[in-house]
Protein backbone atom coordinates (compact mmCIF):
# COMPACT_ATOMS: atom_id res chain seq x y z
CA UNK A 1 0.00 0.00 0.00
CA UNK A 2 1.19 3.11 -0.82
CA UNK A 3 1.72 6.54 1.67
CA UNK A 4 0.44 9.73 1.14
CA UNK A 5 1.53 13.00 2.90
CA UNK A 6 -1.41 14.49 4.98
CA UNK A 7 -1.66 17.46 2.47
CA UNK A 8 -2.19 15.30 -0.13
CA UNK A 9 -4.55 13.29 1.82
CA UNK A 10 -6.27 16.85 2.85
CA UNK A 11 -6.36 17.41 -0.89
CA UNK A 12 -8.08 14.09 -1.52
CA UNK A 13 -10.54 14.77 0.82
CA UNK A 14 -11.53 18.33 -0.77
CA UNK A 15 -11.74 16.71 -3.89
CA UNK A 16 -13.88 14.11 -2.50
CA UNK A 17 -15.92 16.81 -1.00
CA UNK A 18 -16.36 18.98 -4.14
CA UNK A 19 -17.41 15.78 -6.21
CA UNK A 20 -13.76 16.21 -7.90
CA UNK A 21 -13.90 19.54 -9.32
CA UNK A 22 -10.56 20.84 -8.76
CA UNK A 23 -12.19 24.31 -8.99
CA UNK A 24 -14.24 23.89 -6.98
CA UNK A 25 -12.19 23.27 -4.05
CA UNK A 26 -9.99 26.73 -5.13
CA UNK A 27 -13.37 28.71 -4.59
CA UNK A 28 -14.65 26.66 -1.31
CA UNK A 29 -16.61 28.59 0.53
CA UNK A 30 -16.63 26.62 3.71
CA UNK A 31 -14.32 28.93 5.21
CA UNK A 32 -15.48 27.41 8.82
CA UNK A 33 -14.14 24.12 7.42
CA UNK A 34 -10.51 23.12 9.42
CA UNK A 35 -9.08 21.77 6.56
CA UNK A 36 -9.48 24.98 4.69
CA UNK A 37 -6.46 26.48 4.64
CA UNK A 38 -4.58 23.52 3.22
CA UNK A 39 -7.08 22.49 0.92
CA UNK A 40 -4.81 23.61 -2.47
CA UNK A 41 -2.47 21.04 -1.15
CA UNK A 42 0.20 23.58 0.58
CA UNK A 43 1.03 24.07 4.07
CA UNK A 44 0.05 28.29 5.01
CA UNK A 45 2.09 28.01 8.09
CA UNK A 46 5.22 26.86 6.28
CA UNK A 47 8.18 29.37 5.38
CA UNK A 48 9.54 29.46 1.86
CA UNK A 49 13.01 28.24 1.32
CA UNK A 50 15.42 30.83 0.98
CA UNK A 51 17.82 30.73 -1.87
CA UNK A 52 20.88 31.09 -0.60
CA UNK A 53 22.94 32.31 -3.52
CA UNK A 54 20.34 35.01 -4.02
CA UNK A 55 20.44 36.23 -0.14
CA UNK A 56 24.13 36.67 -0.78
CA UNK A 57 24.23 38.84 -3.89
CA UNK A 58 21.24 40.82 -2.15
CA UNK A 59 23.80 41.32 1.21
CA UNK A 60 26.39 42.30 -0.62
CA UNK A 61 24.70 44.62 -3.51
CA UNK A 62 25.65 48.31 -3.17
CA UNK A 63 23.01 50.40 -0.84
CA UNK A 64 21.52 52.43 -3.74
CA UNK A 65 20.62 49.02 -5.57
CA UNK A 66 18.54 47.93 -2.35
CA UNK A 67 16.19 51.08 -3.02
CA UNK A 68 17.63 52.33 0.29
CA UNK A 69 18.55 56.29 0.78
CA UNK A 70 21.82 56.75 1.15
CA UNK A 71 21.45 60.56 2.39
CA UNK A 72 23.20 61.06 5.54
CA UNK A 73 21.94 62.99 8.78
CA UNK A 74 23.95 65.11 10.88
CA UNK A 75 22.05 65.47 14.21
CA UNK A 76 24.98 68.18 15.80
CA UNK A 77 23.56 70.30 13.20
CA UNK A 78 19.95 69.63 13.29
CA UNK A 79 20.09 70.29 17.24
CA UNK A 80 22.09 73.39 17.51
CA UNK A 81 19.81 75.11 15.19
CA UNK A 82 16.85 74.38 17.52
CA UNK A 83 18.68 75.46 20.10
CA UNK A 84 19.31 78.93 18.32
CA UNK A 85 15.68 79.39 17.60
Amino acid sequence: MKRITSLKAIRLKCLDCSNGSSNEVKLCPVADCPLHEFRLGKNPYTRRKVNIANLKAFKKAPVEKQGVRTQRIDFKESSSSVQEA
